[in-house]
């Protein structure tokens, strides 16, 4: 293969959907901490769109369900062929070691009840994922998760860590704070400057 032809397909590389989502990830991981909570899934969502915009990608935010267990709550889900009927036996599952959480739009008291992710091609990419982890329980999660997508509903498994999302399509984030074009929520120049500086070495 010539030169220009490894050229071609550097730069063909470089422009990849994955390749990109999975750069964002490892610069973030280190930038968004710096500014965001880690539960700041619409501010972390939001830099992630802007930042693949400056690299000429359009990465599509969207609401999701997502839940996240570990191998034991999964495998009981598995023999009882569902969730647990009721919270005794919710119980007992904890008791053996399961664990799952879930983000699925019920109303709390720590802000806004729903998450938030983005498309990229065939990626999907969750700015937010570790404020889901739990490693006490075998749930291990990145804090910029890379998932590989090709429709819903999305998966993931890795280890003990397994995590699902469902499309919520009609729950709108637009008029959210957190959303919102403004210095704070758009660290977008530090992530593009990271990158860059990746690409480089």
């Amino acid at each position: 293969m010539g030169k220009a032809s490894r050229l071609r397909q550097e730069r063909k590389k470089e422009r990849s959907e994955f390749f990109l989502a999975q750069q964002y990830r490892e610069v973030a991981t280190v930038v968004l901490p710096r500014f965001f909570a880690a539960n700041c899934c619409l501010n972390g969502t939001r830099v992630f769109v802007e930042v693949m915009r400056r690299f000429g990608q359009e990465a599509k935010p969207i609401v999701v369900n997502m839940v996240v267990m570990n191998t034991v709550w999964k495998g009981l889900m598995e023999k009882s062929g569902g969730w647990p009927r009721n919270q005794e036996q919710s119980d007992a599952w904890t008791t053996v070691g399961g664990w799952a959480l879930g983000v699925d739009g019920q109303e709390t008291d720590e802000g806004w009840p729903h998450h938030l992710v983005a498309t990229l091609g065939d990626v999907m990419v969750d700015s937010s994922a570790g404020q889901a982890s739990r490693p006490k329980h075998g749930i291990i999660l990145d804090n910029v998760l890379v998932v590989p997508f090709d429709g819903w509903p999305c998966a993931f498994s890795r280890d003990t860590t397994f995590v699902y999302y469902d499309p919520k399509p009609d729950v709108k984030f637009d008029d959210i704070p957190g959303w919102q074009l403004s210095p704070h929520n758009l660290q977008v120049a530090d992530v593009v400057h990271a990158m860059m500086l990746e690409r480089r070495k």
